[in-house]
């Protein structure tokens, strides 16, 4: 697989989680079991608690799941993220999301 220089995706759960720690989102999306997306939130950020990913919308927690237990990968963009996991917020449910990062440098009109 290719993969940016800079980027752990393909190694340890541990690595990437530390890499996708307090990155920015501008939305995130939810893949159903028929394969369409719903963006579940908006101008939001993923954290790294106690051995687990959350992406939070404010105060309120979307996706939440263990590092060991994730799949991801990034886009081929790198625009964004692919994570599949058991989500600990609906009783331990396998789901997919896809958050996009916001753009890193702040542009001044």
């Amino acid at each position: 697989m290719f993969f940016n220089k800079r980027s752990p995706m393909g190694k340890k759960p541990s690595a990437v989680a530390k890499y996708l720690n307090e990155k920015k989102l501008k939305y995130v999306t939810e893949r159903g079991k028929d394969g369409v997306e719903t963006v579940v939130c908006r101008d939001s950020v993923i954290l790294l608690r106690d051995g687990c990913i959350c992406i939070y919308d404010g105060a309120d927690v979307v996706f939440r799941c263990e590092v060991e237990r994730m799949q991801a990968g990034e886009l081929m963009s790198l625009e964004g993220v692919v994570i599949t996991a058991p989500d600990l917020t609906k009783e331990g449910e396998e789901t997919t999301v896809v958050a996009y990062y916001k753009y890193w440098r702040e542009v001044r009109s």
